[in-house]
């Protein structure tokens, strides 16, 4: 399902109608054009604030993502921003998890992995041994 399928399954189609026709009122569906758009933006604002393209296929960017299409719409009707900043500051908690925007770690050192145990010789570090496997660094 692409993002405007799913804003179309979750909103009323009242709503919709209200938010896509504002000059119309006596519309009778939502105009699928400027839905179109508006679903556009919010990809590219979904994009933009979480460092992913927007999946479908994941449910944490469905539940940001039609919010983020709807407040660009009442702020498109409305000219009202409120709604659509709050959907950009959820978009922004949900880039720390979802975020593909963070440095990639890199090395140029010579060194390759090598396995715990070799030839019945420990080579790695004593820090690295098994009775450390219960304690986890803190991440960023």
């Amino acid at each position: 399902m692409s993002l405007q399928t799913n804003v179309v399954a979750r909103i009323p189609d009242r709503r919709l109608r209200e938010l896509t026709n504002a000059d119309d009122r006596a519309a009778t569906t939502a105009n699928t054009t400027i839905l179109a758009l508006a679903c556009t933006d919010a990809a590219s604002l979904f994009a933009e604030r979480c460092g992913a393209t927007y999946d479908d296929t994941v449910a944490g960017d469905v539940r940001v993502s039609v919010p983020l299409v709807v407040a660009i719409l009442i702020e498109w009707t409305t000219g009202v921003r409120d709604d659509l900043d709050k959907a950009l500051e959820a978009a922004g908690k949900y880039s720390l998890v979802r975020g593909r925007n963070r440095s990639a770690g890199a090395t140029t050192s010579l060194l390759t992995p090598s396995t715990e145990v070799q030839l019945g010789e420990e080579i790695r570090p004593w820090s690295d041994q098994d009775s450390f496997d219960g304690y986890s660094p803190r991440s960023p």
